[in-house]
């Protein structure tokens, strides 16, 4: 009994010395704990800070590597057109430059009728070689050969052989053969399927370098075929919807570091961004038509320049075999112009592409004059006639976006912090809404620190220690006494530490409810300035559409002053 006495004592001892060691290193590991929790915190916020920069690094990448294929492609695309077509090239050249030469006289019929006859061989199948031949023999008065050339002109490209002599007889004064050239290309063209080339008709009108008798024949024609199409069921509405399409592709995009704060907090951010964006198109249709009809209207004062520039266009825009590398090259252009955006240039090609086709009705040909003015090769005087003429179709276009697009605002927002959701209004009050989140986080802090209770092992050690220490009297052992008493020292221990813990809760609490009150004043202030900028784009919709409304075709028909003294006279 004697030695067990002993040997209790010396472990009595040492179980004092461990247990004081352990509430020592239980007081450190409890303050531990709570900075921890701190850092945790931090770091998750910094570990969200790192995964949207690396999203966004891995998006930036992509649109890099996009626009580096892009413009590798677009290189190889424009050899391939000079490999294949560069022979074109040449006779369009040689076009212009035989009239060009034929006014100033220094070069001879002989020449004139090599060169063509030259061209003839290098360009088989090419609707202008033939028309070339045809001309220098016109010049040079042979008759049969004129014949034969301007008939296998026909065979190859009836249409553009058509318009190249109206032209030609119309840069000459040769009024009445331009209009009758004329007259046999407009009968053979159906409304519904024009082929891209009607644009220079329409530049011819909106310059003025069509004569009186030309320009009678094409408004005459233009009004018939408007007449007949408006009469079908369903036009203004079909016309409508392609030009809301077309203003569509104008909306653009909300850069990624616009309105932080919101974009995080906000479940209802997609659909406010969406209706940003399409507010924000208000201010790019003013840019667009406004640079249409801004400034002068740049006309060369020699009729021969006007139509050498008409020729041009011609010779050098609408060659079907060639259409196929053209709308890749557009394509790339795209790409590259949206810095490797291929999503966002997916969009705008799919409507610029329109104006690569092949054949459109009369209202798309306007339409693509109009929006895709480089594509469809109009100049900016087709561009601000074929506006006038889809006035109305623009203006109804407009209008229907407009009021979508305050349908589209959202009155009411949804703010998420943490597990804390709450609806904001227009005229909410924001301290109000601090408050409530204010008292959110002093409940939740509450809860935390009720959670913290003697449970777990110190509990049970409680409720052995004392029944320990009951069978130990009991038993008159003095082991179990000690046991009981250690069981109790550490239950002990657990339930002083209670504190602080609470303490450190407390702490971590108030730093939560501080980040979270800075990130609800942040959030309100951008939506504040968001809701601010919001009305200041909407109100810029009128501002276009009575720009709009002020546009008439008889502003944009011009004509030449000799040919207003020709009528005269």
């Amino acid at each position: 009994m004697s030695s067990d006495v002993a040997i209790s004592r010396a472990n009595l001892n040492n179980i004092e010395r461990t247990l004081s060691s352990l509430d020592r290193e239980q007081h450190q590991m409890l303050a531990h704990v709570g900075q921890l929790e701190v850092h945790q915190t931090e770091i998750q916020n910094q570990l969200q800070l790192l995964m949207s920069a690396f999203f966004e690094y891995v998006e930036s990448d992509r649109k890099a590597k996009e626009l580096q294929l892009a413009e590798t492609r677009i290189v190889k695309v424009r050899q391939q057109l000079e490999t294949e077509y560069g022979h074109h090239g040449e006779v369009r050249r040689r076009a212009v430059g035989v009239l060009q030469a034929l006014d100033v006289g220094v070069v001879t019929h002989e020449t004139i009728q090599s060169t063509s006859e030259d061209v003839m061989m290098a360009a088989p199948r090419y609707w202008l070689a033939p028309a070339l031949v045809a001309l220098a023999a016109w010049i040079r008065d042979d008759r049969e050969l004129a014949q034969r050339a301007v008939a296998e002109a026909l065979r190859r490209d009836m249409d553009k052989t058509s318009l190249f002599f109206s032209l030609v007889l119309r840069r000459y004064e040769r009024r009445a053969g331009a209009a009758r050239w004329l007259g046999q290309f407009f009968a053979r063209q159906d409304p519904t399927a024009l082929h891209r080339e009607f644009v220079v008709i329409l530049d011819a009108v909106a310059t003025g370098a069509f004569g009186p008798e030309a320009k009678a024949v094409t408004s005459r024609t233009i009004q018939e075929w408007l007449g007949q199409l408006s009469s079908q069921s369903g036009f203004a509405d079909s016309q409508r919807q392609r030009w809301q399409e077309t203003l569509e592709s104008l909306t653009p995009t909300v850069a990624p570091d616009e309105y932080a704060i919101l974009r995080a907090c906000s479940p209802t951010w997609p659909t406010m961004e969406a209706s940003l964006a399409a507010v924000r198109r208000n201010q790019l249709v003013i840019n667009h038509f406004g640079g249409i009809f801004d400034g002068a209207l740049d006309v060369p004062l020699r009729l021969e320049d006007q139509i050498d520039d008409l020729l041009t266009t011609l010779v050098a825009r609408f060659d079907v075999e060639e259409l196929p590398l053209r709308q890749q090259e557009a394509e790339l252009a795209t790409i590259i112009e949206c810095r490797g955006d291929t999503q966002a240039a997916a969009k705008r090609f799919s409507v610029a592409q329109r104006a690569l086709e092949e054949a459109v009705d009369f209202p798309t040909l306007l339409t693509n004059a109009a929006m895709h003015a480089e594509e469809a090769g109009a100049s900016r005087g087709t561009q601000r006639l074929a506006v006038a003429m889809s006035r109305d179709w623009i203006l109804a276009a407009h209008e229907t976006l407009t009021a979508a697009t305050r349908d589209s605002v959202p009155g009411e927002i949804d703010v998420k912090i943490g597990d804390w959701q709450h609806v904001v209004g227009e005229d909410a009050d924001h301290d109000k809404i601090a408050k409530v989140l204010a008292a959110y986080m002093d409940v939740e802090a509450e809860k935390r620190v009720g959670s913290v209770r003697f449970t777990g092992g110190p509990l049970l050690a409680a409720v052995g220690g004392a029944l320990g220490l009951i069978a130990g009297i009991a038993a008159a052992s003095v082991v179990l006494i000690v046991l009981a008493v250690a069981a109790a020292a550490y239950a002990g221990l657990g339930y002083h530490g209670l504190g602080r813990k609470r303490e450190a809760i407390r702490t971590e609490e108030a730093l939560k409810k501080k980040q979270a009150s800075e990130k609800l004043k942040g959030c309100l202030s951008e939506l504040v300035d968001y809701r601010e900028e919001w009305s200041k784009q909407d109100a810029r919709a009128e501002e276009a559409r009575e720009m709009l409304q002020a546009i008439s075709v008889s502003q944009y028909e011009l004509a030449r002053p000799d040919d207003a003294r020709a009528v005269l006279s």
